[in-house]
């Protein structure tokens, strides 16, 4: 049994390398789940119930994009809304507000669209709905098993600025079945830390 998980240990070694990486943590309230130990990043995601079936994600990412002046990074805010079958969300406004802590600016960025997840990436930015468009799960319950996820819903904003060390974002108020949900503003930090990453991606 000690050498199969020797050998086992080897084999995760020999397949992932150590990588040094800078991403996003959240400060403050809110459960935050890290990333599996071999995956792309170390980011982390801000779990948080904004009524005893609907919850949200956060995650603050660092990404690359293209475009007629070449690569440039970008920073963004991904927002995920996990919705149970008969439950209904709606945001009360297209626009949300990020606060730059460093230079003490204050941004409006506007939501273009809400994609539905379990639609391929082509199907959603096709089916992708107006924000302010009431959300309704079709499938899942709340904290269900693998086979009964609930609804998952998504949209994104980048930054107007790349990096900041530290920046809070307050989302547009929402309501859930009926009942207005105020979210308090979340703040995110610059950080950097050491992970395996490698063939087991």
């Amino acid at each position: 049994m000690n050498i199969q998980l020797v050998a086992f240990s080897g084999l995760l070694l020999a397949a992932c390398v150590p990588v040094h990486d800078v991403y996003y943590i959240p400060v403050g309230g809110g459960d935050v789940q890290k990333q599996g130990p071999c995956g792309v990043n170390t980011r982390r995601t801000l779990y948080v119930k904004i009524s005893s079936e609907v919850s949200i994600t956060l995650d603050a990412l660092s990404t690359q994009t293209m475009n007629a002046g070449g690569t440039r990074d970008r920073t963004r805010l991904l927002v995920t809304l996990h919705i149970p079958q008969n439950h209904r969300v709606r945001l009360e406004s297209d626009v949300l507000t990020i606060e730059v802590r460093e230079d003490s600016s204050r941004f409006s960025a506007h939501i273009s669209g809400i994609s539905d997840v379990a639609m391929t990436n082509s199907e959603a930015e096709r089916g992708a709905v107006a924000p302010l468009r009431e959300l309704v799960g079709t499938k899942g319950v709340f904290g269900g098993t693998a086979s009964a996820t609930p609804s998952v819903f998504q949209f994104s904003v980048d930054l107007p600025v790349n990096e900041p060390r530290s920046f809070s974002v307050t989302l547009p108020d929402m309501t859930v079945d009926g009942v207005t949900s105020r979210i308090k503003p979340i703040e995110f930090a610059l950080t950097s830390g050491s992970h395996w990453a490698g063939l087991c991606q």
